[in-house]
């Protein structure tokens, strides 16, 4: 398999994430956004956890509101919460990364938590799916059935930002984080610095709908 591909051009990454997911680098930072706002929220009186998992919980749902809209459906399997589109033929995972998050130099970029074998089961599949391409074929051909994508993010609170990607991972470390990616998509970042209240456009978001949730069984 080939060296990993990083994608921090932004004509190449507006058409990528149109052509591949049918969505725009404004709108996922505006996911983003909001999961800063939720970290944002945590005061002295919350659990110490309360920021971490509030941001967690905040990109989960707003990825939903910007995406079941567009077709896609909401995921429960094997204990994970997944966001899946069949017209495309991905889905997208949401989870915390390590610093690397957002520089391109950085090949030690791994998931916060370790991920576990049903995890592992999705990167294999991609892993079938990627042997179908070369480097260069990979970037200009549509993603490919059941491929699994991570919406990776982290909080660098000597920054005072959140930066975020969408990235394909394609392998699990001894430790069960992810560690092995293919193609890093980087989406920018958010200051958590003034963080007020939420400026989202209702062009890029529904106020009102309905989520359809697909419930399996851990097989």
């Amino acid at each position: 398999m080939s060296a990993v591909q990083f994608l921090d051009d932004e004509v190449v990454i507006h058409n990528y994430l149109e052509n591949n997911f049918g969505v725009s680098k404004k709108a996922l930072m505006g996911v983003v956004q909001q999961a800063a706002f939720a970290y944002g929220s945590s005061t002295k009186y919350h659990p110490v956890i309360h920021s971490g998992s509030s941001a967690w919980f905040e990109i989960v749902r707003s990825l939903r509101e910007l995406l079941v809209p567009k077709g896609w459906q909401c995921l429960y399997e094997a204990g994970l919460d997944k966001t899946i589109s069949k017209d495309f033929g991905v889905s997208i995972v949401c989870t915390g990364g390590n610093s690397a998050v957002g520089k391109i130099n950085a090949q030690s970029l791994l998931s916060k938590n370790d991920k576990g074998s049903a995890f592992d089961r999705l990167l294999e599949q991609n892993r079938r799916q990627l042997e179908l391409f070369d480097s260069n074929e990979f970037l200009s051909s549509p993603v490919d059935d059941n491929t699994t994508w991570v919406l990776i993010y982290h909080v660098d609170k000597s920054a005072k930002e959140i930066r975020a990607e969408l990235s394909l991972p394609v392998f699990l470390n001894e430790k069960s984080k992810i560690q092995g990616w293919k193609t890093r998509i980087f989406l920018g970042t958010v200051s958590l610095d003034n963080l007020k209240t939420s400026t989202l456009s209702e062009s890029e978001f529904s106020e009102a709908i309905e989520i359809p949730v697909i419930s399996k069984k851990n097989e």
